[in-house]
């Protein structure tokens, strides 16, 4: 249909295509980047985990509570 409106020379403009995050957000009223604990705060990437898996657990409750706000642990 674009090629055919643009070889007609239509005016007619195209809707944008929302992501998956904007039509949750707009239809289900639910923020996929909210934090699961306090609900309010984005979450952010903190940590990429190699192949080897992620630290024991007590490594990553230091990093955790040192670092962010919403303390899950």
């Amino acid at each position: 249909m674009p090629l055919l409106h643009q070889q007609l020379e239509s005016c007619y403009e195209f809707p944008k295509e929302k992501s998956w995050k904007q039509i949750s957000t707009e239809n289900l009223g639910y923020n996929p980047d909210a934090c699961p604990v306090c609900k309010k705060l984005t979450m952010v990437t903190a940590f990429n985990f190699d192949r080897r898996g992620p630290p024991d657990a007590t490594m990553m409750k230091d990093i955790v509570t040192k670092h962010f706000q919403c303390q899950a642990f």
